[in-house]
């Protein structure tokens, strides 16, 4: 199993269009903090954004979460129903069950699923009437690990750790040419833009 990176939910609310790109923004954030290239950032950015706007408009509710390992970026989008009676047709484009207030206001054009499967390297979506999830996969985020390890930027990384070995000179005087000493440094990420110390072992 890979180790994750970074993982976050966000719920989504029914009809919420006041709010609407606000889950999908803090992904686009999160991913750009994380050094992910500019392609795979567009890419991930509007799977995160067509699925935001299709739990708004077709569920009742849900969540929307990003979960980044060091080889796979994923967007899961999950609601609580009342599900997609035939996904077949929902995939093709420009067919929508969207009604005219939502057409007034520029969403429902039928693009939304297919939309997702575009701009995915692997697409999932799985319904029933308890409700619908659609999974975004994006490859190649391998660089990630490396970009942490050298930058040690202050990100939003949950559930990180980092142990470094270090070997240094002892800074005393002693009696013995070349003597050194060995000290571990224990770090962590806090998720709040600083990374503390633990501990020390001379």
């Amino acid at each position: 199993m890979s180790r994750m990176l970074y993982s976050e939910t966000y719920p989504v609310q029914k009809g919420d269009f006041v709010r609407a790109g606000e889950a999908s923004a803090r992904i686009k954030r999160a991913l750009r903090q994380l050094g992910v290239d500019s392609d795979k950032l567009r890419r991930a950015s509007v799977a995160a954004y067509e699925s935001e706007i299709n739990l708004i408009i077709h569920s009742l509710g849900g969540t929307l979460s990003l979960e980044v390992t060091p080889e796979e970026i994923i967007i899961i989008s999950k609601d609580r129903g009342p599900g997609i009676k035939d996904i077949s047709l929902a995939m093709k484009e420009g067919w929508s069950t969207a009604g005219d207030s939502i057409r007034e206001m520029g969403f429902g054009a039928g693009m939304g699923l297919p939309n997702m499967k575009r701009h995915s390297d692997f697409f999932d979506i799985s319904s029933s009437e308890d409700g619908t999830r659609r999974i975004c996969c994006a490859t190649a985020a391998k660089h990630l690990v490396q970009t942490l390890k050298r930058h040690f930027a202050p990100i939003f990384v949950r559930r990180l750790s980092l142990s470094i070995a270090v070997k240094k000179q002892s800074r005393k005087e002693t009696a013995v040419k070349g003597d050194r000493r060995e000290s571990v440094l224990s770090f962590r990420y806090t998720g709040q833009g600083k990374m503390h110390r633990l501990h020390k072992l001379s």
